[in-house]
């Protein structure tokens, strides 16, 4: 099984970045919470440390309104 999560994370750009001829941006975002689906074979436990192998795709950057 394989969990798929679309999340929206509310940030501050803290500062823009060019480095080599590309241009980023530091993004602060607040603490948030990621509600993800575990897999049958998963014996995590409340309260454990845990590491996320996370794929993220930034589809859209915008202005928070």
């Amino acid at each position: 099984m394989h969990s798929e999560k679309n999340i929206v994370l509310n940030g501050e750009v803290v500062e823009i970045i060019d480095e080599a001829g590309n241009q980023k941006a530091k993004i602060l975002i607040s603490p948030q919470y990621l509600e993800v689906v575990l897999e049958a074979n998963n014996d995590i436990h409340l309260g454990e440390k845990v590491i996320l192998d996370i794929e993220v795709i930034i589809k859209k950057i915008m202005p928070l309104i």
